[in-house]
């Protein structure tokens, strides 16, 4: 179906692909899209934190926390209504984009007019010019294309691949330019302007759809958009309140430390527990109308989610002293015992994820809700006491601890409230848990004796992480593989990849 320009209709039906098929299509498209950005995302950083200092990144950080804290108040969530709007058409779509260009305009403003106000709350005169910068480019990202939202509606994530990582690489280059053209914070606004104007052009070259003015479903969309703004502000408190508390207390230079290490400890939960999560999702609606299922299949995809999720994020608390040297360089040391501690709040956060998709699945959204919120009033008060008795680190303990106290409710939620029973949710999460500890002590030991064994090879940053991440591999498959005999060998992901491996050796067997 076409308009009457002649763009395709959004929304419009194409020939039939069968679901399954392409639901796991668009999983490695996004899995392969979400790597691809990271991997990037890396290069740029470890460029250019050779060049800027700690303090330019706690700058920009300080003022990003000003967009987002007036984008949470303005944000209708109107991608989210689309996506789950089976029958949207042409009203539908302008009214979105009318509304997210609006949105785009009152942010903009807004941010622009709390400069000063930024200014005198951080008592940094440089905070008020970025905030300007970073206004401008909240207003022509509100210019981008609707259409391009049908590439995940209609699950052609090859071309929300191409789309993103497109925007990837041109961002990555001209960051990187204009890092050693300023060699300042202006570097870092300045692609961030870029890298907007570039998505919005880009969005409408990729996409035939061409918006109109117009309000016509503004009421169905508010309909959605109430939940997604209550939502969105605990999401805000949880994740992005520490730079706002952070910087009346700090120094902008601890702000970046925070902020590379969030990043850092994240890797997880972001690039593996998400995407795995979009699948279980759908998974978990299948089996809702038959609860001794769905709980069954729950406590696997949490046993499996942990057993990857858990070793990375501790791994990565293990190698964080010689990644981030030989990564970010010698002058972000500030960063390593943030990520060692940030390490404890990922491993919570992947339990969070996976329960939280089963409480939604289920139909209990309040529940989740309150534990949103209750981790967001508890962070934030926490954080407050804590930035004032022991800066930057306090903070990230009392991140830590809440996403301790938030998997706990997520947990006893489930237990009260469906099939999920306590002792085998226990067993879902002990053995990578143990596993994880007893990696733990082996990576201790043997770094170790590396670091004093006098060898350059091995007592350099290059020979010991390589030393780390070879005893952190071995020692973490035994140790699970020898938990989970213990336990009786339960069905999961250990017997899976058992079985698959056992499948391909006599696969590669010669007949006899």
């Amino acid at each position: 179906m076409t308009d009457s320009q002649g763009a395709q209709q959004p929304g419009s039906a194409e020939s039939a692909r069968p679901l399954a098929g392409s639901v796991l299509r668009g999983t490695l498209w996004t899995v392969g899209m979400r790597w691809g950005v990271r991997l990037l995302g890396l290069i740029n950083i470890a460029v250019i934190a050779r060049i800027l200092t700690p303090a330019d990144f706690g700058l920009v950080a300080m003022a990003m926390a000003v967009v987002a804290l007036t984008g949470v108040l303005l944000d209708f969530g109107v991608e989210w209504a689309l996506l789950r709007n089976k029958h949207a058409d042409r009203a539908d779509y302008d009214t979105s984009w009318t509304i997210r260009l609006m949105q785009g305009a009152a942010i903009a403003i807004l941010v622009a007019a709390c400069g000063p106000l930024a200014a005198d709350y951080y008592n940094d005169a440089r905070i008020g010019t970025l905030v300007y910068f970073t206004a401008a480019a909240v207003f022509v990202q509100g210019l981008e294309n609707i259409g391009t939202i049908d590439f995940r509606k209609k699950l052609q994530f090859d071309k929300d691949f191409r789309y993103n990582l497109t925007t990837q690489v041109a961002a990555v280059v001209v960051s990187i330019t204009l890092a050693f053209i300023f060699r300042n914070y202006y570097s870092l606004v300045l692609a961030q302007l870029f890298r907007s104007a570039f998505t919005v052009g880009l969005s409408y070259v990729v996409s035939d759809y061409r918006p109109r003015l117009s309000l016509a479903r503004a009421r169905s969309i508010w309909g959605f958009s109430q939940w997604n703004l209550i939502n969105g502000i605990a999401h805000f408190l949880q994740n992005r309140s520490g730079t706002f508390i952070l910087g009346r207390y700090v120094p902008p230079s601890d702000i970046g430390f925070y902020a590379q290490a969030s990043e850092i400890a994240d890797l997880a939960t972001t690039d593996l527990v998400m995407p795995l999560n979009r699948v279980l999702v759908p998974g978990f609606a299948q089996l809702a109308d038959n609860p001794e299922r769905a709980a069954s299949a729950f406590l696997k995809a949490l046993a499996g989610t942990l057993m990857v999720a858990t070793p990375v994020s501790v791994g990565l608390a293990l190698v964080a002293p010689e990644v981030v040297r030989l990564w970010l360089g010698t002058q972000w040391g500030g960063v390593v015992p943030l990520v060692q501690i940030l390490a404890i709040f990922a491993t919570t956060r992947a339990i969070s994820a996976v329960s939280g998709s089963m409480l939604t699945v289920l139909g209990f959204y309040r529940f989740n809700a309150i534990t949103g919120w209750m981790q967001a009033v508890l962070f934030v008060g926490g954080a407050v006491w804590a930035v004032q008795q022991a800066g930057t680190a306090g903070v990230a303990w009392v991140q830590a601890v809440v996403g301790i106290i938030a998997a706990l409710t997520c947990m006893f939620w489930l237990v009260r409230l469906s099939s999920v029973r306590l002792l085998p949710l226990i067993g879902a999460i002990w053995r990578p848990l143990g596993a994880s500890g007893l990696m733990i002590a082996a990576v201790t030991a043997v770094a170790g004796l590396a670091a004093g064994s006098g060898s350059p090879a091995l007592s350099g940053p290059v020979g010991l992480l390589l030393v780390k991440m070879i005893t952190g591999a071995v020692s973490y498959t035994v140790a699970a593989l020898l938990l989970w005999w213990i336990s009786g060998r339960p069905d999961g992901l250990e017997r899976l990849v058992l079985e698959q491996g056992a499948k391909r050796l006599r696969r590669g067997r010669p007949p006899a």
